[in-house]
This record gives C-alpha cells, structure tokens and sequence, in this order.
C-alpha cells in the first residue's frame, strides 16, 4: 500500500443520488455516512439523511438551506459542492457504486490505521486506542465482504440443510411471547418516558432471556451495576428494590433473597453487566467484543441510546449524534450477528399517559432510529390512573416489527419490586399499524 486511495470522486458520484428520490430513497436504505471520508461530503450526506426522515424534498435550494441552518459546511463551499455534484450524470447502477466505494473507504481506513499504529501518540494510547481505531476500521469495513458471493440455489441449500431451529428468545410475557420475537443479528429499541418501566422491562427481559440458556450483556449507563443488580434480586425475590439497595431487608426477606439466589444461580452467572460512566459511540464495538468473547453474549441490552456519546467532532448537534449511534449500532449488531435491545426516551411532547396513539416519531431524536431497528416497542402508563401508584399497568405497544405480528398489551409493573408480568386475557393484534 504505497499511498492512500483517493475516495472523494466517488463520494460525489453517490451524492448525486440524493436529487433522484427512487435512488436516494434506495441509498439511504443501504447507504450510511460511514462510505464519505471527507468532511463536507459526509456533513451534506448527513444532511441529507436528516431531511430524508424529516420528508423534506431535496432539491438543490433545500439542502442548500439546510446546510446553512445547522452550519455544518461553509456557506461559499456549500454552494460549489452542491453544484459540483449536480454536474455529474445520474448514478446508473447505484449498488455498484457503493460497494466499490466501500471498499475503497476500507482500503483508505486501512491506510490511516497503519499510519496511526506507527506514531508516537499509538504508543501513548497503548492497547486501548489500538482497539478503538480498529473498531472504528471494523465497523465501517463490515460490509465489504471477502467471501464470495452465494447463489440463490447455494443460499437455499445452506438453509434447508440447518439441523437446529433458528435461535430465537422471548420476553417471558405469558401469551405476548406468541407475538413478540428476538432473533439473532435483531437491532431492537423498547422507548418509553423517565418512570414509565424501560429499565424494568429491560432487567425483567435479562432474566428471562437468560433463562432461556443464553449469555445476556447489560450495557448500563443510567444506573451502576449494583443498582441493575438489586433490582434483578428484587424482581426475582419479590421483595422491595430500595430496600435491597440501602440495606433494610428484614431476615425474613434476606433468607428468601439467598434462597433464589442458590436455586437461580446458573441464571444469573449468565448475566455480566458493565456501567460505563461514560460511553462514546467510537467504543461500543469494544465492548461488544469484551462481553461477546469473555462472556458468550449472545443479547446485549445498552441502556440507554440517547446517553451515548461521541468523540466525531464533525457531528453537529443531538440529533445528528444519536442517527451516527443507531447507524453504529446496527453496523456492529449486522457484524457480531448478536441480538441488540437499546432503550430509548421519548420526545417530551410525546403525551404520555394520554390516549394519542404513539409512533416511531415519539422516539427523542428519531429519524435514524426507527429507520434502522428491526423492532420498536413503546410502554405508556394506562391512561387515567395515579402514576405514583405502587402497581400501574403499563400499555406495551409494538410500532414497528419487520419479522412478526403488531400487538397492543396492557402489562402490570410492580413498582416496589420491579416485576412485569403479562396482566392475562389474550393479546390485541393491532392490524392497522
């Protein structure tokens, strides 16, 4: 590798996309920001993939407006970038393109990692920035793929000739579990407000799920892993989670707690949780690898999306941030083929607690998000009842599933223990989302 390719030709060449709607619709579906390495190209991308959700048209005057709004390139090389790109021809054969400019962004982050791993500040990093940059290669090279590609015919054998059923686990939620599925290489986000049960739900899925003889990881950042901790022996005891926590249980509830404790112990050696103070997006693969090949994870459960950072200092605002970790997400989901499950919060006028139906767009920040999860899950309070009641039911909405039935499910959380249990009768499919 004598010197580093050059990708922005082809960078501009995908941006001309943007302008067509048949290609721009089928580039943001396949595309992600990680193909641009320049600065401007990839900011316009972003743009772009910001007015694409939004439903903003894309024209040369709108994105220029956009561009100028969020400051995100200089207005004087916004407008030659704009117009450089509207000289070329339309894409032809736009998957093409953007494998061929996959692999050369690989070959490019292939350049600069070797580059960086001969540089006093690489030895200063150590291993861990070694790990991050490889990371940051990883994800971005995923999807060029050095295997062959299958034929249909080939596919179809490999698939047929499976001796095991498909690895699929389930919510533990009593007859909600018919509809709700999590598959192997699934992006899932649960949404919901402060107080409205995610974190519950999220322990509540751990246990079950690692019932189901499977390794799960907890990547929590809201809460310390002793306090994700109290609440599972909470959930699983049946006793007060704040009571656990400040150390108040009475003998009585101590002896029930050891007693689930020795029984369930193979359940809960399955569960490894790690509370990052701070977790920017660059090393989340990290820490994937650390839970997939020290622990077995085949589940890994962040909570929550909205708290991750970044260290790209070209992203411009919350939003464009959390669109670059659902992206990442889904690339290092796609790449370890592990189940991803990432809480989420709502926007603040997203009425919870009233009877307006909920969406993809209550999700804070949503755009990316809902574009790129397999399955979205939203939890409201049951409309008309005290929120600071010890038991409330939760309603448990299914807005998006792209490989099962839509479902609306009333649940009953038990505040002092955390408990979610299924509130019995048969579950509402709800045939108009």
């Amino acid at each position: 590798m004598s010197s580093k390719p050059v990708t922005r030709p082809y960078e501009l060449a995908l941006l001309r996309a943007v302008f067509v709607p048949t290609l721009a619709r089928k580039m943001v579906g396949a595309g992600t920001s990680k193909l641009f390495g320049d600065t401007d190209t990839k900011a316009l991308y972003r743009t772009f993939q910001k007015m694409h959700f939004d439903r903003v048209q894309v024209t040369r005057d709108s994105l220029l407006l956009e561009i100028q709004a969020a400051a995100v390139i200089d207005d004087e090389n916004a407008v030659i970038l704009i117009d450089e790109i509207l000289a070329l021809p339309e894409p032809e054969k736009i998957d093409r393109l953007m494998d061929g400019l996959g692999k050369l962004r690989s070959r490019a982050m292939l350049f600069d990692l070797k580059e960086y791993l001969g540089t006093d500040e690489a030895v200063r990093d150590g291993m861990a920035g070694a790990v991050v940059k490889i990371n940051e290669f990883t994800q971005a090279a995923h999807i060029v793929s050095s295997k062959a590609p299958e034929t249909m015919s080939e596919v179809m054998d490999r698939i047929m000739e499976r001796t095991e059923p498909a690895k699929v686990w389930v919510p533990g939620l009593g007859k909600l579990d018919d509809y709700w599925k999590i598959r192997k290489g699934s992006y899932g986000v649960i949404g919901a407000d402060s107080g409205a049960g995610k974190t519950a739900l999220a322990i509540n899925l751990a246990l079950s799920i690692a019932r189901q003889d499977t390794h799960v990881g907890f990547i929590s950042i809201e809460m310390t892993a002793d306090e994700v901790i109290f609440r599972a022996a909470a959930i699983e005891a049946g006793v007060d989670a704040s009571r656990v926590e400040d150390n108040l249980l009475s003998d009585a509830e101590k002896q029930q707690v050891y007693h689930v404790m020795r029984v369930n112990k193979a359940i809960y050696d399955r569960i490894h949780v790690i509370d990052p103070a701070f977790l920017a997006v660059e090393d989340m693969h990290a820490r994937y690898n650390e839970l997939i090949t020290r622990n077995g994870c085949e589940v890994i459960i962040t909570d929550y999306l909205q708290r991750i950072g970044s260290k790209d200092k070209a992203l411009r605002g919350t939003t464009e941030r959390v669109s670059h970790v659902s992206e990442t997400i889904t690339a290092i989901t796609k790449a370890t083929g592990v189940a991803s499950i990432v809480l989420s919060v709502l926007a603040r006028d997203s009425s919870i607690g009233k009877s307006a139906k909920k969406g993809l767009d209550h999700l804070k920040h949503s755009g990316q998000i809902g574009h790129d999860a397999h399955w979205v899950v939203i939890l409201t309070p049951q409309e008309g009842q005290d929120l600071y009641a010890a038991q409330k039911m939760i309603i448990c909405e299914s807005v998006k599933n792209r490989k099962g039935q839509f479902f609306v499910e009333p649940l009953l959380l038990d505040g002092p223990t955390q408990r979610i249990t299924h509130s019995g009768g048969s579950v509402i499919i709800n045939h108009e989302s």
